[in-house]
């Protein structure tokens, strides 16, 4: 192939990979609080779109700028576990099936870092606010009548799950949004668009609430505090009012005093029962999405059965891949906040609204983690690693600086409206 040819092929390429991850993105933002069929072909044409800006050379200024390149080589170490815990692993179908959902987590990121134009990004997160409002109406409406899309009656305290079909799925996405939501709203450069994405929080906050998920409860109001407690102190008094308006609801106190105790016994069980597993297989672990064949096989009278996970993010990635996928996995989203915490904490621009965001939904992310398994989750690691991935992207080096009009418009180098 001649040089002219080359350079005829990458700028194709370039020009395909451009259109994917671009209309990849745009499915992303609608597709995310609404479909899994949705987001899942929404990930594979984004990660179609980061092949071929592989293949034109596209993503090199992705992979070595500052500071995605941190973020990225703990990315990088924790794939690496992930594959090597496939070698033995109990369920190798199922873990096969796992490392491709990872693999998607990694084309979602790229993808964003390596879109030119920062404005799409900022459609998408109006796209993403819009469709969290819209599944919040169908949520509290579920609720108020009882009944799902199907015409079924929901179970206890009627939970809404919107067109997900099971609350908390809808819950864990809420639970990563929300704060990020809150300062992309507090970060926005013009009326409209701070109007869309407040009305849409308003909204998303009443559909978290009628979802009944106690632990994106929790870990919204600790990521509100953080951003809150690093950034605009009147957050932490908006986290505070928040707490007082939902537990004078009658069904969210009910929730709260009213946990079952079965379930509550069963879920400390399986913080207890899951570390002397990890030590049987401490390095490398039993592999990905193994959990259920091993656990019901060593307890099979277990209380409850079906469970993919043991309600624990930190043991279930230690199950799964060993302390080195552990190691990766902490690296990944330690490398992740401090960035946010610098940017929220340097940079008063709304770039540092944004990154103050992010680490408020990581703060979600982990809290909730701690009660549950969001990595394990359907849409919510694809929520938080967007948020990720936008933060990055806004303050990676050698791309170009955000276009006038967008979300992250820095506005010179001048504080936003709400900047303290």
């Amino acid at each position: 192939m001649n040089r002219r040819s080359a350079v005829g092929f990458n700028r194709r390429c370039s020009a395909v990979a451009h259109g994917c991850i671009t209309a990849g993105l745009y499915l992303f933002g609608i597709s995310l609080a609404s479909t899994k069929s949705g987001l899942d072909i929404a990930v594979s044409i984004v990660s179609l779109g980061v092949l071929c800006a592989a293949v034109s050379g596209r993503l090199t200024a992705v992979v070595s700028g500052s500071p995605a390149r941190g973020v990225l080589r703990w990315g990088a170490a924790f794939l690496t576990a992930a594959a090597l815990s496939l070698v033995g692993a109990a369920d190798p179908a199922s873990g096969a099936k796992r490392f491709v959902t990872l693999l998607g987590f990694a084309g979602l990121t790229l993808g964003v870092l390596a879109t030119e134009d920062e404005r799409t990004l900022h459609r998408v997160i109006v796209a993403v606010a819009l469709m969290c409002a819209v599944q919040a109406v169908i949520a509290v409406l579920q609720h108020v009548t009882g009944i799902d899309l199907r015409g079924r009656t929901l179970e206890a305290h009627a939970r809404g799950r919107g067109t997900l079909g099971y609350p908390n799925d809808l819950g864990f996405v809420y639970g990563v949004v929300i704060p990020f939501l809150a300062a992309a709203a507090l970060a926005g450069s013009d009326r409209r668009t701070r109007l869309i994405l407040g009305i849409s929080l308003v909204f998303s906050l009443v559909g978290l609430g009628v979802t009944f998920t106690r632990g994106a409860w929790l870990g919204v109001f600790v990521g509100l505090l953080a951003m809150g407690a690093l950034r605009d102190r009147r957050l932490l008094a908006g986290a505070a009012i928040l707490a007082l308006l939902a537990v004078a609801v009658p069904g969210v106190r009910h929730r709260i005093v009213g946990t079952s105790p079965g379930t509550e016994t069963a879920r400390i069980r399986f913080v207890r029962l899951t570390p002397p597993l990890i030590a049987e297989r401490p390095i490398l672990g039993w592999g990905l999405d193994g959990f259920r064949e091993v656990f019901y096989r060593r307890y099979p009278d277990f209380p409850e059965q079906g469970h993919f996970h043991p309600h624990n993010v930190l043991l279930s990635v230690a199950f799964q891949m060993g302390i080195i996928g552990l190691i990766g996995f902490l690296g990944l989203f330690g490398a992740a906040a401090a960035h946010c915490i610098r940017t929220t904490v340097h940079d008063r621009s709304a770039t540092g609204w944004l990154a103050a965001g992010c680490l408020g939904s990581i703060a979600d992310f982990f809290v909730h983690g701690m009660f549950d398994e969001p990595l394990r989750a359907y849409q919510a690691p694809y929520a938080m690693f967007f948020v990720m991935a936008v933060v990055l992207r806004l303050g990676s080096a050698g791309l170009r600086p955000p276009r006038s009009g967008s979300v992250a418009d820095a506005s010179d180098g001048e504080p936003s409206r709400c900047s303290q």
